[in-house]
């Protein structure tokens, strides 16, 4: 997850990535252009990601949270002013890994979140298919 260099391969939608700041080993602050569904206006979005490993469990956490206070706005995105999400990845025995996302964003700019996420649900599941090849 914290592979900034090919994120734009494997995460769906998104046209480029750029870390801002390492805050900390495992903990980033990045932006993220967004190429949106036709009938939405392209978005960007600063994030701040934390990485975690429980050494007992080797569950891996990772919290994400929206900070569009980092970078000034630009005139050809609109910034997606709210997130917040996690993936928790743990593994039960070496054959099966469970990948758990949770993810709450308004996509700003009067667009009703509902609507959003009507073109952005199958983000999650085709970017698991990206990574796994």
């Amino acid at each position: 997850m914290a592979d900034f260099e090919n994120r734009s391969r494997w995460f769906k939608n998104c046209d480029s990535v750029k870390i801002l700041n390492e805050l900390a080993p495992g903990q980033f602050i990045y932006h993220m252009l967004i190429d949106a569904p036709s009938l939405i206006a392209d978005r960007d979005l600063v994030k701040e990601m934390k990485i975690t490993r429980d050494p007992k469990t080797r569950t891996v956490t990772i919290i994400l949270t929206a900070r569009p206070e980092f970078l000034p706005p630009n005139d050809y995105f609109l910034r997606i002013p709210y997130g917040h999400g996690q993936w928790v990845i743990s593994s039960e025995s070496e054959n099966w890994v469970d990948i758990e996302f949770t993810y709450l964003n308004d996509p700003g700019n009067g667009i009703p979140p509902a609507f959003f996420n009507m073109f952005m649900a199958e983000s999650p599941f085709r970017t698991m298919q990206n990574i796994h090849e």
